[in-house]
């Protein structure tokens, strides 16, 4: 798996299970199977995958997650860092 998409939920509204599972099903009928890791418990994960482009998942997550408090981005492994960088503006 090449790329990876990552969700994150403000710490005082917790991504709920359901939409986890949801962008997890989700992303299994686009590309196949999947790997799921949680980063921080109901606040952050990551969903391995491979197949379309990063910018076009992004394009069809950011329409099923819409009026979700949920932010997200989608990056090849090769190019990751960090798993997660946390930011208090």
């Amino acid at each position: 798996m090449d790329k990876v998409l990552t969700l994150i939920g403000p710490s005082n509204n917790d991504i709920s299970w359901n939409a986890n599972k949801y962008v997890v099903n989700f992303l299994n009928k686009l590309c196949g199977p999947v790997n799921e890791f949680c980063l921080a418990k109901k606040e952050a994960y990551d969903i391995y995958f491979s197949g379309p482009e990063c910018g076009y998942v992004e394009e069809l997550v950011r329409a099923e997650l819409s009026g979700e408090k949920i932010d997200f981005a989608t990056q090849l492994v090769a190019n990751r860092r960090k798993k997660l960088l946390l930011a208090d503006m």
